[in-house]
């Protein structure tokens, strides 16, 4: 499968019950935590199966709502967490559930749905295709990374977190009591 890259405007919401900062939020340098990048994304699992259209579009939605004005590396990041997090099993048997769970994305809490371009639908579902055929990025291909949240808020789980990976704005974590 060919990976297209390109950058999609579209302002990235931060995570649910987060507390909103005007500047980012200093990350203490730390060589063991790893940038994403386009070479992490690597065909090594196994299909998932029994994914509907609805499933694949909900997980396009949220890459979309989440990260679409990211490179594609932190778009397919972003992605990730929600297939960990349908593989863990606790928010849900499949993408549309996980996608929906109560108040773990904060856009899913907002009444009117963003129009998006063709374009940046194709974009997404690609990016979303890849991942339920088996596309990972290697640092975060874990049932036990299943947080993440942009470095311009500050929830209150991050403080005594473990962090894995950052792409973009965003911070991953493993190890999250849920």
């Amino acid at each position: 499968m060919k990976l297209k890259f390109a950058l999609i405007a579209l302002i990235c919401i931060g995570g649910a019950n987060a507390k909103m900062h005007n500047k980012p939020i200093k990350t203490t340098p730390n060589k063991s935590i790893k940038n994403v990048a386009d070479k992490d994304v690597v065909p090594i699992a196994k299909p998932l199966l029994n994914q509907t259209t609805k499933d694949i579009m909900c997980l396009a939605y949220s890459i979309y709502r989440e990260a679409g004005n990211l490179a594609a590396s932190a778009q397919y990041a972003v992605g990730q967490v929600h297939i960990n997090r349908l593989l863990e099993g606790s928010w849900g048997n499949s993408l549309c559930d996980v996608v929906f769970a109560k108040a773990q994305f904060s856009w899913t809490l907002e009444k009117k749905k963003v129009v998006w371009s063709d374009k940046q639908r194709w974009f997404a579902r690609e990016i979303a295709e890849g991942l339920i055929n088996g596309l990972r990025v290697k640092t975060l291909n874990s049932k036990r990374i299943l947080h993440y949240h942009a470095n311009y808020v500050q929830p209150k789980w991050g403080k005594q977190s473990n962090v894995v990976a950052m792409a973009g704005p965003h911070i991953f974590y493993k190890d999250i009591a849920h």
